[in-house]
Parts: structure tokens; sequence; C-alpha cells
């Protein structure tokens, strides 16, 4: 990656998660007496390796995973801004796992993986210390982070791209995904190249140390199509989410077209509205957000509770 690519990715990083800040205070409520908020708990040594444990603590009972992976195009993205979205789904009857990762370009794909399937194996070690069944696991996230939901949907059907990616994950046999909810996710780098998003070549750049160029001219090699999931036939039941005015809602549109191909069950949810943007389920205090929400638990409740 050539220095200015690398410069530009860390201090786009830095922009993101500098507009974070206030819509962490935003999005902010205290959780009802009943529940528990465990912030950066370590799943790693490294700085952004942490995990947050939102959890109904007068339960005793095995409760289903609501995994979070938080977005940020790769770059950024703060956790604690997440916690208010995976609150709601802990005051639901699930033990949320909000977690954290590495930004690029400090590291790249595929390092990130190997740091959540960390935090998942420190899920699995710790499943009895916070009731987690971990036989119904949900998998959420928004933007970048629908990628990797996406990706490890893929990877829990075909366990040799662990090999592939040299992903050290201890419970690659048991864990199963049941449901899944893609909040305005990103999937294809073949599709994203052409996105006019301001900034994504940069995002997209730092986060797989190639160039647009790069990827347009060599779609047919391994080490570019190693990049985007391949959604095959058993693929789980997913949520799909995107709103009016979202710049990735072309991501949503070709995981319907591609569900319908191979039978996925899937529940496309749209908000409308001039106020309709990217990532907006994450406002639960908003109406839009709140109708999202009741939707989407809804949904997975079928197949992940």
């Amino acid at each position: 990656m050539k220095k200015i690519a690398y410069f530009k990715g860390k201090v786009g990083g830095w922009f993101m998660n500098l507009g974070e800040y206030p819509l962490c205070l935003l999005l902010h409520r205290k959780p009802k007496d009943n529940i528990t908020v465990q912030n950066d708990l370590k799943y790693g040594e490294g700085k952004r390796e942490t995990i947050n444990m939102i959890f109904d603590h007068t339960v005793t009972d095995k409760q289903p995973a609501f995994i979070y992976v938080h977005g940020g195009g790769w770059c950024s993205g703060l956790p604690k801004m997440r916690n208010t979205y995976c609150m709601e789904y802990a005051e639901r009857g699930w033990v949320s796992a909000n977690i954290g990762y590495e930004y690029a370009p400090k590291m790249t794909f595929p390092h990130q993986f190997k740091q959540i399937y960390k935090a998942i194996d420190w899920l699995y070690d710790h499943s009895e210390e916070y009731h987690i069944d971990m036989t119904k696991v949900t998998l959420a996230g928004e933007s970048a982070g629908g990628y990797f939901i996406t990706y490890m949907a893929a990877m829990s059907l075909d366990h040799t791209l662990y090999d592939k990616l040299g992903i050290d994950f201890k419970h690659r046999d048991e864990f199963k995904v049941s449901a899944l909810v893609s909040n305005c996710g990103a999937v294809d780098f073949g599709r994203l190249i052409d996105n006019k998003f301001l900034g994504i070549k940069y995002m997209i750049n730092a986060f797989t140390g190639f160039s647009h160029k790069e990827i347009r001219a060599n779609l047919d090699k391994e080490e570019i199509k190693i990049l985007s999931p391949e959604v095959k036939e058993g693929f789980p039941p997913t949520m799909l989410i995107y709103a009016k005015n979202d710049f990735l809602k072309t991501e949503s549109f070709a995981l319907q077209k591609r569900f319908d191909e191979i039978g996925t069950p899937y529940r496309m949810h749209c908000a409308e509205g001039i106020l309709s943007m990217h990532a907006f389920p994450l406002a639960t205090i908003e109406k839009r957000g709140k109708a999202c929400l009741d939707d989407t638990v809804d949904f997975i409740s079928q197949y992940a509770k």
C-alpha cells in the first residue's frame, strides 16, 4: 500500500470516529434495572480487542446470542455507540456481545476476521458465565460490519475458508449461524469499486491493500475473489435492511436477488423519507429505527430464539 493511501485511510478513520463521539451521546440511554452493561472486556491483548457484554442479569436460563460487529468503513467505529442498539436485544431475550477490532489501514484483510473469531472463541469459553446458548446465534452488523457478518456466514458453510485466511478458530466445527441482520451492509468489492460515495475508494484501499484499478483489473484472480464472500445454498435466514437514501442499498438488492436464486429465507425492510439514511436502525429512539427494530425482532425470533 502506498504511503499516501495509508495516510488517507488513517485520516479518514480519525474524522469518522470524531463524528461518532456526539452520536454516542445522542443515541445513549440508561439501561433498564435488569440489564447489565460490561464495557471493554478483553478477549485478546490488542488495543481494540474488546467486547461489550449486555445482558439481563435476572435470567439464569440460557439465552440466544446476538453478536454485533460494528461498521465504520473498515477504518473506524466505536463499539460503545452501538451499545444502545444491542441493549434493545438484551431487553428482548438475547445476550448481546458487541465486538471491537483493529482499524484499517493499521491492520488489513483478513486480520479483523482473526480478531472477531477470537472474540467468538471467548464467548464460547464464557458461555456458562453469561448464560449464552451458542447453538442459537444471530450475527448483526451495519455497513462494513455487514460485510464481516456476511462473510462469516459464508465461512460457516465452507470451512476451507478458515484455512485459506489463516484463521485459528477453535469452535469452527460447532459454530452455526441461525440468523443474520445486515444493516445497510457492504458485501462485494467487485460492486463496491463502482460506488460513488465520497471516500469509499480510500476505505477499500485501506482495508484490502488494493486500489480500485487493481481490483477491477484482477476480478478473476484468487487474491481478489477471496476478498468478497460467496453466498451459497444453505445461507442462513437474513434480515436485509436499507434506506431510501442509503449509498449501499444496491448491496441489499444484490443479496435479495441471490437469495431468490438459492432459496434463502429473508425479509426486506426499507426506511422511507428524507431522513432515511445509511445505518438508520442504530437510532432506535427515532420512529424509523424503532419500526425496523420491531420488524427485525419478529423475523429473527423465528430462527434464532
